[in-house]
């Protein structure tokens, strides 16, 4: 037996075509995989993991059906702009970006950037958050990674492969 669990509830109906597919083989749970032995005994009737199932089907980290789903706000990517949310379970009730950005202090900011990025520049960033959210809410993906491009010095970016904003993207999304 084939075992899947996901906490981002958007994937349901693609599990449901796996279960069609091959029935009672095939069993998908909603949960996060810090719970995988609880979601495995809810699905089995109690019974744990061990002699009941095969294999386990672990979906890790962000899809990019996620990063081109602009209302997900997991990417600044002109086709994808939205939201600054970056939960994988959006059902679940827990602090988004926007709220990370809007209602954290400086000290914490600049701690997660360079605790989960490394970045560099985590404490320009964090000083211009802070300086911008008192003139007006930072609501969206364009807004944030606009104002990272601001602070960061146009030699350092354009020496870059990979955008600036991506660090700060990568430690808020760990963070929430």
């Amino acid at each position: 037996r084939l075992f899947a669990c996901d906490c981002d509830a958007s994937v349901r109906p693609h599990a449901e075509r796996l279960q069609a597919d091959f029935g009672a083989r095939f069993a998908f749970t909603h949960a996060r995989f810090s719970g995988l032995d609880a979601a495995v005994q809810r699905v089995n009737g109690g019974d744990s993991m061990h002699g009941t199932v095969d294999g386990v089907l672990f979906d890790l980290g962000v899809s990019s059906m996620m990063l081109d789903e602009g209302n997900r706000g997991f990417s600044f990517r002109d086709k994808a702009l939205g939201v600054l949310d970056m939960r994988m379970d959006q059902g679940r009730n827990s602090w988004t970006a926007a709220d990370l950005v809007n209602w954290l202090p400086y000290h914490q900011l600049v701690e997660i950037l360079q605790t989960h990025s490394d970045e560099r520049w985590a404490q320009r960033i964090a000083f211009k958050i802070c300086e911008t959210r008192k003139r007006k809410w930072i609501e969206s993906t364009k807004e944030l990674a606009d104002l990272v491009h601001a602070v960061v010095p146009k030699k350092y970016n354009a020496s870059r492969t990979n955008d600036t904003a991506a660090r700060t993207f990568q430690a808020l999304r760990m963070e929430v």
